[in-house]
């Protein structure tokens, strides 16, 4: 029986199971970039969020050459939550525009994304839902807990004009009777002359 084939399906299948970085277990999930105090929120999926500490954050996507601000080692990150563990930073991130890079401590990307456009006064963009969402501006900033929703579409209220009465047209009954009147008088004029002048000649 050859054991090698089998030790090295043992060894890789203990590799699989204990490391403690999966496929979509940790990932960049919530950012503001326009405030007091930028924030980078990450989702980890794993019990301790400790080993994220060896990795970094940048705002290009050449880990060797910065070409923006200096990366940042994630030393300091809180991880009160540890599902939900964020960095605190200040005059990272351009407010109109600039990259989110979550590096490992071997120069991987685990994750990124491009804002071309400035979100806003404390306005947070982030994954909807947690980890494996797209990023959209949220309803309000999580820093350090699950996720709020985009905001929704509100409708425009349609305008429905009020009903306006149709003119009802009325018919001046006087006005007709007086010529009535008229018209039957002239008749009977006319016939009483004709009549009065076949008797006198």
């Amino acid at each position: 029986m050859k054991k090698a084939p089998y030790l090295l399906t043992v060894s890789l299948l203990f590799f699989l199971f204990t490391s403690p970085v999966f496929a979509n277990s940790l990932s960049i999930n919530e950012f503001v970039v326009n405030s007091e105090t930028e924030w980078v929120e990450f989702y980890n999926a794993s019990d301790s969020a400790d080993f994220v500490k060896n990795y970094w954050l940048d705002d290009d996507l050449d880990f060797e050459n910065d070409g923006g601000s200096a990366k940042k080692l994630l030393t300091n990150l809180i991880t009160t939550s540890s599902t939900y563990p964020y960095l605190e930073i200040k005059n990272f991130l351009n407010n109109d525009g600039d990259y989110v890079v979550f590096f490992d401590n071997n120069g991987n990307i685990i994750d990124q994304y491009y804002y071309d456009s400035g979100p806003g006064r404390d306005i947070s963009i982030g994954r909807s839902p947690d980890a494996s969402g797209a990023f959209s501006l949220l309803v309000s900033a999580t820093k350090g807990s699950a996720n709020s929703l985009p905001p929704t579409n509100t409708p425009v209220p349609t305008l429905t004009p009020a009903n306006t009465p149709t003119p009802t047209k009325t018919t001046n009954t006087h006005t007709y009777e007086n010529k009535f009147s008229k018209l039957l008088f002239n008749v009977f004029y006319q016939h009483t002359r004709s009549f009065r002048h076949f008797f006198t000649g």
